[in-house]
């Protein structure tokens, strides 16, 4: 029970930290995207502690469980913008597929990076 509980507060913990910086940048009028800024914040944390603290671990492996989830809003929007999407439609599909490609390589060379410092 007390596993659920740390798991449960793990992404209560997650989630309190992306709303409080969106709603600070939103305060201070800043216009880049949230969850950008706070992927790097998350990043720039990680490395100054050298490690991954354990809440955001746990939450990190519980979120990943429901990632297709998070595609089905712009799914949606993206149906309401049919006519855009089959007039641009190639650009569209290159965009994806090389952020795609990008985002992968991205996370492979990151985690080559971590596990090797992990190993020593």
């Amino acid at each position: 029970m007390i596993n659920k509980a740390h798991t449960a507060m793990s992404v209560i913990i997650v989630v309190a930290l992306y709303w409080l910086l969106q709603t600070v940048m939103q305060k201070l009028g800043i216009t880049f995207p949230p969850p950008v800024a706070a992927m790097a914040l998350l990043f720039i944390s990680f490395m100054l502690l050298a490690r991954v603290p354990s809440f955001i671990d746990r939450a990190a492996n519980i979120l990943l469980k429901f990632l297709p989830l998070f595609f089905i809003p712009p799914a949606i929007l993206a149906l309401r913008h049919l006519d855009i999407i089959i007039e641009h439609g190639l650009w569209f599909l290159t965009a994806i597929l090389l952020s795609s490609i990008a985002g992968m390589a991205a996370t492979v060379w990151l985690y080559k990076l971590f596990s090797k410092r992990e190993q020593g």
